[in-house]
């Protein structure tokens, strides 16, 4: 008996800026509870060492879930959603992005406390969006009209606002389709079609999230095919991380180029798994020249960084000297930028042979 979830959907609601998801629990003896986890980015690959870097938003054994927040948890009764037009201001910035793409896990959990999910058991949802379109019908009347609705306490402009809420589902909704033709937002089912489109061919064993990827720059690699820049462009947007090496090897065969290639992807990165290096290669392998020969190394990598209040450039050297106290190996690669706030935040990445998963921030201060 499937210990997985079935009938997965999900499907657009009135209320803005909310989606509502239902699926139906699997009827195994051990059943418990199932967990529903968001990915607003659509680069996660299913890990279940890595499910606590998403957003648990449901934890229970409900069939029907409706998520509106990006702080809240997840309700089971569209009343009990919070009305957005009854919200304050900050509570308003705190819900789901309109007309956004998000992705949801639904993982069971049996009484032994074993976890069931894929990546295969996951859907995508895109929100509604409020537009104001009752408001702008009300606004467009004479003056005469709305002042006299104002000795009535409003009652044609609450009319015209719930005839636009319902404009603006509909609106949103029928500006929906547009999304599928973007690989970064399509939804997982319609992503054959759209390769398809391209004539394209999609593998069922790469997740998702490399095959998006893949397709969005594919005019890109198309352009520079062949040449030492795809290849790096291919590993690094594929990887997630950064090249440390790209090294030309000497070859015996005449005509036959070799490359070491070496990209270092930060330790505890959503993407990193058994099979990124496989599927990296593979891609590389279909899309390089007849006459090279790739050997892809995928490092991982912990770091350290330093957080400083002070913007003076003397304290650069104090900076360097924490960054190698914390990175236990050489080399120490840097990446640095200056936050609004006039910080300077920089990183050290070192080379690990497991992943260490340590961040140290110090303030230094006068």
């Amino acid at each position: 008996m499937s210990k997985y979830v079935r009938r997965l959907k999900t499907e657009p609601i009135y209320e803005p800026y909310a989606v509502c998801i239902s699926w139906e629990n699997p009827k195994f003896e051990e059943f418990k509870e199932v967990q529903v986890y968001r990915d607003p980015s659509l680069t996660f690959v299913y890990n279940p060492n890595y499910l606590s870097l998403l957003t648990e938003v449901y934890r229970g054994t409900a069939e029907k879930i409706y998520d509106y927040s990006l702080v809240e948890e997840a309700v089971t009764d569209f009343m009990d959603i919070p009305s957005y037009f009854e919200q304050t201001a900050d509570e308003q910035q705190k819900r789901l992005q309109g007309e956004k793409t998000y992705k949801y896990y639904i993982v069971t959990i049996d009484e032994n406390g074993n976890r069931f999910g894929s990546e295969n058991v996951t859907v995508t949802a895109i929100t509604t969006s409020y537009y104001g379109t009752g408001d702008k019908m009300y606004n467009l009347l004479p003056a005469v009209y709305r002042l006299e609705d104002r000795n009535y306490n409003y009652p044609l402009k609450r009319f015209l606002h719930i005839i636009g809420v319902h404009l603006d589902f509909l609106y949103s909704v029928a500006s929906m389709p547009k999304m599928f033709y973007n690989p970064e937002e399509c939804p997982r089912e319609l992503l054959p079609y759209l390769y398809a489109n391209y004539g394209l061919r999609y593998s069922e064993d790469v997740p998702s999230v490399f095959q998006r990827k893949f397709m969005a720059q594919y005019g890109e690699l198309l352009t520079h095919k062949g040449t030492e820049q795809m290849l790096r462009y291919m590993v690094t947007e594929l990887s997630g991380g950064y090249i440390a090496s790209f090294e030309e090897l000497d070859s015996e065969i005449t005509g036959l180029r070799k490359y070491k290639i070496q990209v270092a992807v930060p330790g505890g990165h959503p993407i990193v798994s058994e099979v990124q290096e496989e599927i990296i290669q593979r891609y590389l392998n279909e899309y390089k020249p007849a006459n090279v020969e790739i050997e892809l190394v995928i490092l991982l990598v912990g770091f350290a960084s330093v957080i400083i209040d002070i913007d003076n450039s003397l304290f650069l050297k104090m900076i360097l000297k924490l960054l190698h106290h914390y990175s236990k190996t050489e080399p120490v690669y840097l990446d640095g930028s200056f936050t609004m706030a006039g910080q300077v935040y920089l990183q050290g990445y070192h080379y690990v042979e497991q992943i260490i998963d340590h961040t140290v921030n110090i303030t230094v201060k006068e």
